[in-house]
């Protein structure tokens, strides 16, 4: 995502990942590492990835975050944000069932 053309609003919306056993709490937290200053915005939901929102918080002040605790509030916090020229990547465990959030962004 970070490597699309400069213009671009680049947003992550990013949830929890299921079945992570006991490394679950790190690896939410690693998934921070690899979002660099490319990004403009990362919105997590779910229980497991606010870890993420607070990581990339402190690694990366410049990148706005939140964390949503339903799709509702999600949806109309992103929705404003969308143009053509607004890129996002929605990325999770299928049991968070996104596409459900991705479908009422597209209304």
């Amino acid at each position: 995502v970070g490597q699309l053309t400069s213009k671009s609003k680049k947003v992550l919306i990013l949830g929890d990942m299921y079945e992570l056993g006991e490394q679950s709490e790190a690896l939410h937290e690693s998934v921070a590492d690899a979002i660099d200053e490319k990004i403009d915005a990362v919105f997590t939901i779910g229980n497991h990835s606010e870890r993420i929102s607070k990581a990339v918080s402190q690694n990366s002040p410049n990148i706005e975050t939140s964390h949503f605790k339903d799709k509702k509030a999600l949806c109309h916090h992103v929705r404003p944000m969308l143009t053509s020229e607004t890129v996002v990547l929605v990325k999770a465990s299928r049991g968070m069932k996104l596409e459900e959030l991705l479908e009422d962004l597209t209304d």
